[in-house]
């Protein structure tokens, strides 16, 4: 009798012991590894859906990438990344001479220099930090533009320029975090100037400096007559410093151009 006892407690003993043994070695992990799996397929579904959202747009990839190089051109222009002192000097004597202004001498002042210039990695998207806001913002923004014929055409057009494209480029840069300041990396040269010349010469330089803005600014000190004669025999003293600027952050280039995803 007890040997049939000891042998079905013996077998309930090692039928608890296996029990125990699936539970804590295998149903258990296997049921974290479950809902580790659904929980990468649920991220891989949301990624999946994010990118068929963006690829929506992959027509529209070089268009943009085109005008971007374009105004990337455009925007460089008013900058200079080099700075020849006795050629912009040359320069300025010229538009003196096409005022009708006569000038003692052009004094070169002091220099500004350049602290902290902007790199081009810092307008990079960061992947920890913003990617998710930045493709939502590229996303949204190119549904409203790209659904929208008149919106597109006011950044594609004929008649679309630089300037048309800046809200554009701010709506669909909504999610980057960009440097706190942008006032950064330009270096300042000054040069000071004693004009004569009638009131029409003397306005005229000021009109032809305007013109090279915003590479060039004038700034008066003073404006007055030095005789008491009167119309264009009147003649005024123009006392101005202007500035310009050196671009001194790294070069920004054109994107890329975007390798072809199969799909």
């Amino acid at each position: 009798m007890l040997k049939i006892y000891l042998q079905i407690f013996g077998t309930l003993a090692l039928g608890l012991i296996i029990l125990l043994n699936y539970n804590v070695f295998m149903k258990k992990p296997n049921k974290e590894k479950i809902v580790e799996l659904q929980k990468e397929m649920k991220t891989l579904e949301v990624t999946a859906q994010t990118l068929d959202k963006v690829l929506n747009h992959r027509p529209h990839f070089g268009t943009l990438e085109n005008f971007q190089s374009q105004d990337l051109d455009d925007v460089r222009v008013f900058y200079a990344d080099s700075f020849n002192e006795p050629a912009f000097m040359g320069k300025l004597q010229k538009l003196v001479d096409l005022s009708g202004c006569t000038t003692n001498g052009i004094i070169v002042g002091n220099i500004k220099g350049v602290s902290n210039p902007l790199k081009y990695e810092f307008f990079k998207t960061k992947q920890k930090e913003n990617l998710e806001k930045s493709i939502n913002s590229f996303v949204s923004t190119m549904d409203e533009y790209a659904g929208n014929t008149a919106k597109w055409q006011s950044i594609v057009g004929d008649n679309s320029d630089y300037s048309s494209r800046l809200v554009f480029y701010h709506s669909i840069s909504g999610g980057k975090k960009f440097p706190s300041s942008m006032n950064k990396g330009f270096e300042v040269h000054r040069f000071k100037l004693n004009l004569k010349g009638n009131y029409t010469s003397c306005k005229k330089f000021l009109y032809l400096v305007s013109r090279n803005r915003p590479f060039t600014e004038a700034i008066v000190h003073s404006f007055v007559p030095i005789n008491e004669k009167q119309g264009v025999e009147k003649m005024f003293a123009c006392r101005v410093t202007i500035l310009t600027y050196r671009d001194k952050n790294e070069k920004m280039h054109p994107i890329q151009k975007m390798v072809d995803v199969q799909v």
